[in-house]
Formats: structure tokens, C-alpha cells, sequence
């Protein structure tokens, strides 16, 4: 198992340039069979996000006019065979769900958007994998975070050399048959990497562009006839900075800024989930318990031996210190 990573490049090589111009299900699917994700090259969609959200997704869910622009612009999306992890009270469905972002579109926040997006039209443990100029993300979804629709993401792979560290450590994943088990195993992988922010990075971050507002902003002018258009051009231009966002902040960032992406009806696999979990952590605290009063009554039984041999010794001082020294092991 890869303990390391490389460090994150700064442009893209030709493996991952090659994905995103080359993308299809059979490029995608030579990309996965390695990782153990894939059972074969079976799909149960290829088409548009659209036309998957809205006529074959969850019918109880309500999508916000974002949300709904940015389902509008993913036109190459699949969904590949689902293959199930087991629980105590039944199977959990995981696949892989991919697709490819424009390149007009910043791959953070939309790989995280349509995870989350995804997450709401379809149950189960749906792991992303979306491809763009800028790079690969690997994606899943976060079940401890309710409603809120929670998902995690890898690093941004830029090289084909990143892409083999990942699924070098995402192929043990196959060696779990319970859901607890292996959504734990993949969620220790598929992470970004955090790395400690200075003091004026910090800083910085106060005075990033502030989008919830200027989200509000533009519906006040959608449903008042207002124009806000200096302000919100006050906010973009006065905080703008000429330095780069670390890559862990952009996803804090993005992570932050689509919170308002939430599902709008109780997930009950993510109850069977929470419900395992602590069954699971009860059962673990329960033995180790059990474990520890074990040892605390053989330690009394061996201090009772102890005492009765002793006690038989007490007139054969040379016989005492002989079983002292072999129970020492002198």
C-alpha cells in the first residue's frame, strides 16, 4: 500500500489530457477496471445529466435554478454497474458515477456539486470520478452529514503518476465485503491533503469573493426587477487576489459556498448506516470491556495461586525463594 503521494503538479501531462479529449465509457472504463470499482464494462445510463436527474432520479427531490443550470451543462455522463456491500440488515448499492466538465467550469466546485447533486437523485454509495482540462477527481459520498448531502474528494491527479499512487491503495478496497468496512477504507483513500496554512494565508482568507452574497443578490434581482450589477461587480473586483488558492482551500472553500445543496427527504440508507455504526462502536466498546475484565480476574486468580502457594511455603524458606525465582524466570 502507497503511503506517500507526490506532490500536486502544476499542469496536467498527457495521461490525463489524453482521459479528458478521449473521454468515453470504454476510457473510463480502462481507467477503473484497475481499482477494483468496476465489476465489468456494464453501464446503466450514458447520456446527459438532465435527462438522468430529471427522468430517472429521485421524484421527490427539488433542485434550486443553480443547481438546475449546472445538471443543464453536463452533457457527457454514465453510470456503471452497481455491485453491493453488506449490512446487518441488507445490501447497500455502490457504482461508480462519472463525467466529463467543460472546460468553462472550475472542476473543485463542480466535481463537488455533482456529487452532492447525484447523491440526491440516487440512493446508495455513489464514488465520482470526474475528468476535466484541469485534472481528475476521484469523489464519494460522506454519510455521516444527514440532509446536507455530504461528500469527499481526493486530490487534483494531474499526472499519470498520482493516478497509479491512488489506485494502488484503492484496489485493497475489494477485500471488504461489509459496507462499514470498506466506506471507511475508501474514504481513508480518497481524501485531499491538508496541508498547514501561514498566518497570511489565513488573512487572505477573509476576503475572498463573497458568492452566497452575491447569490442573494441575483435573486433579489430575479424577483424584485432591481439591478445589483455595481455591487456585485464591487464585490468580485475588491476582492480579488492576484495569488492562487492552496488546493486544500479551494475545496474548504467550494465545500462551503454549495452548503445549500441539501435533499429534501429522509435517506434511509443513510439511517441503516448511522444505525450500524453505532451497533458496530456499542459491540467494540462492549468487548473491549469484557477483554479488560478478563484480564483484571486472571491477574486476581494468578495473585490468589500466588498467595496459596506462599502460604504453603511459609515454613521452607529455601522452597519459597526457589518457586519466587521460577516464576520470575530467574
Amino acid at each position: 500500500m502507497i503511503k506517500g503521494r507526490s506532490r500536486e503538479a502544476s499542469v496536467c501531462d498527457d495521461f490525463v489530457l489524453n482521459a479528458y479529449q478521449e473521454y468515453s465509457v470504454d476510457t473510463v472504463a480502462d481507467l477503473l477496471l484497475p481499482t477494483g470499482f468496476l465489476i465489468d464494462r456494464t453501464t446503466q445510463y450514458v447520456g446527459s445529466l438532465e435527462k438522468y436527474v430529471f427522468l430517472k432520479g429521485n421524484t421527490s427531490e427539488v433542485y434550486s435554478k443553480s443547481e438546475i443550470d449546472f445538471i443543464d451543462g453536463v452533457a457527457d455522463f454514465c453510470i456503471f454497474r452497481d455491485f453491493y456491500k453488506k449490512t446487518r440488515k441488507g445490501m447497500i448499492p455502490c457504482r461508480i458515477v462519472s463525467a466529463k466538465i467543460d472546460n468553462n467550469m472550475d472542476i473543485v466546485s463542480s466535481g463537488i456539486a455533482f456529487t452532492k447533486i447525484l447523491n440526491k437523485a440516487i440512493d446508495g454509495l455513489n464514488i465520482g470520478f470526474v475528468i476535466s482540462e484541469e485534472g481528475i477527481l476521484f469523489t464519494g459520498r460522506l454519510f455521516e452529514q444527514g440532509n446536507n448531502i455530504g461528500c469527499y474528494v481526493s486530490d487534483l491527479i494531474k499526472t499519470e503518476e498520482q493516478y497509479d499512487e491512488i489506485v494502488a491503495e484503492l484496489i485493497f478496497g475489494d477485500m471488504y465485503d461489509s459496507f462499514i468496512d470498506y466506506y471507511s477504507y475508501i474514504k481513508s483513500v480518497i481524501h485531499y491533503t491538508d496541508e498547514p496554512i501561514s498566518y497570511g494565508e489565513t488573512l487572505r482568507g477573509a476576503h475572498r469573493t463573497p458568492y452566497t452574497y452575491i447569490e442573494e443578490l441575483q435573486e433579489l434581482e430575479e424577483h424584485m426587477g432591481l439591478s445589483f450589477a455595481r455591487e456585485i461587480e464591487r464585490c468580485f473586483f475588491d476582492n480579488q487576489e492576484p495569488k492562487e488558492l492552496p488546493y486544500c482551500e479551494k475545496v474548504k472553500e467550494c465545500e462551503e459556498y454549495l452548503f445549500k445543496i441539501e435533499s429534501s427527504r429522509v435517506n434511509t440508507m443513510e439511517i441503516l448506516f448511522e444505525a450500524e455504526e453505532m451497533e458496530r462502536l456499542a459491540s467494540e466498546a462492549e468487548q473491549k470491556n469484557d477483554e479488560m475484565l478478563q484480564q483484571s480476574s486472571g491477574d486476581e486468580n494468578t495473585e490468589n495461586e500466588i498467595d496459596e502457594e506462599t502460604k504453603a511455603l511459609l515454613d521452607d524458606p529455601e522452597g519459597m525463594i526457589k518457586m519466587l525465582k521460577k516464576k520470575r524466570g530467574i
